[in-house]
């Protein structure tokens, strides 16, 4: 039973907003026939990825996707409280990140690994299930995937290139911070299962780099630069996550920006603190003692 004219609704035409309506709803029924408790990021993620997968002449899953370009700090499995959930429905990137990398059959999968007692487990969470699944038949791990999520979502919009979604033209771009150099967040906070970006201008600078600086080591963190020229992106670079390592230096004598993003591959437990650095060696190198000296006993 849904809308008999949709009236009001916004839609272009009744036949329109029933190939929407009847794809997402009917996904949900599909959904019911495998758990109906899996929560609102799994339920509305996947119901939004299905109507694109349905028909990808509608507009539904890219009016959705600012739920989640706006957020790529929260964690993955974290709704936002309140009557709507933008994020939920956003978080259909993810499944259509999943779909584009390994097929869309892992959809099917991950739902059919909900099921209570599915590979012996009584009562089995989409997050969890869904490490194992990327494991067991894809021989990768959550916290790679999330990595190059990261990267593919950096290249969106007007910095679409080949190696990402095959509609990036046609996606929002992911929220960042711009700062300014030298650039330093005493109060960096990374959760699980989420990513931060931050922009800076190099300003005459010919090499620049970045350092994340915790009390603690964390292998869970990851740190990816590269950079801007007009709307090329540069190929993205790993950077050491051991506050210790020697810095890894990126060349930025003709860029426009230095784009550098932390990823946490988490998917539960403590969020990683520490000082965020970006700069050229010598900035990035007067932060270390600095941190170092405010960070006090473990």
């Amino acid at each position: 039973v849904q809308e008999n004219d949709f009236a009001g609704y916004g839609y272009p035409s009744l036949s329109y907003a029933n190939r929407v309506l009847s794809s997402h709803e009917f996904f949900h029924a599909v959904q019911a026939a495998y758990d109906s408790e899996q929560g609102s990021i799994l339920a509305e993620g996947t119901a939004v990825w299905a109507t694109e997968q349905f028909d990808a002449t509608l507009h539904d899953f890219e009016d959705f996707l600012p739920g989640f370009f706006k957020h790529p700090d929260r964690s993955l499995d974290k709704p936002i409280a309140g009557p709507v959930d933008e994020f939920s429905y956003g978080m259909g990137i993810w499944f259509r990140y999943l779909s584009e990398r390994f097929g869309a059959d892992i959809v099917r999968k991950l739902w059919f690994d909900c099921q209570n007692g599915q590979h012996g487990v009584a009562n089995p969470q989409w997050f969890s299930a869904l490490a194992k699944l990327l494991g067991r038949d894809y021989g990768t791990t959550f916290a790679a995937e999330l990595q190059t999520f990261a990267a593919w979502n950096l290249r969106t919009g007007k910095y679409a290139a080949p190696g990402g979604y095959q509609q990036a033209k046609q996606y929002p771009q992911v929220a960042s911070v711009k700062g300014e150099l030298p650039y330093v967040d005493p109060d960096f906070r990374l959760f699980y299962a989420s990513t931060q970006y931050v922009r800076v201008v190099p300003d005459g600078r010919p090499q620049l780099t970045a350092a994340v600086l915790p009390g603690k080591a964390s292998a869970d963190l990851h740190l990816w630069a590269a950079t801007r020229t007009g709307n090329l992106l540069s190929t993205a670079v790993p950077l050491p996550a051991d506050p210790t390592a020697p810095l890894q230096m990126l060349d930025t004598t003709d860029a426009d920006e230095l784009i550098v993003w932390a990823v946490h591959g988490g998917q539960s437990g403590d969020s990683i603190k520490g000082t965020l650095c970006i700069g050229d060696a010598d900035e990035v190198a007067d932060c270390r003692p600095a941190q170092a000296s405010s960070a006090g006993p473990d």
